[in-house]
């Protein structure tokens, strides 16, 4: 039952990452980063991999920045 833990996880982080949480952003990336490096290691494509990889880490660093730029203006 992986699966529904992996869910789970992955649900709480959403409603941390949409309340505007840095280290929830950040969260994201790095696990989502390790899973794609152990789906390459399992014989995945790793085109794909590091396409949507890429495209996960860049979001997470704009997010990142958009949520610092919110802190700032509310303090």
């Amino acid at each position: 039952n992986i699966e529904n833990y992996g869910i789970f996880f992955n649900l709480v982080l959403a409603v941390f990452i949409y309340l505007n949480y840095r280290w929830a952003i950040a969260l994201f990336a790095v696990v989502y980063l390790i899973d794609k490096a152990l789906m390459i290691s399992m014989g995945a494509s790793p085109v794909s991999s590091i396409i949507f990889g890429a495209l996960a880490a860049t979001l997470s660093y704009n997010a990142f920045c958009v949520a610092t730029e919110l802190k700032k203006r509310v303090m």
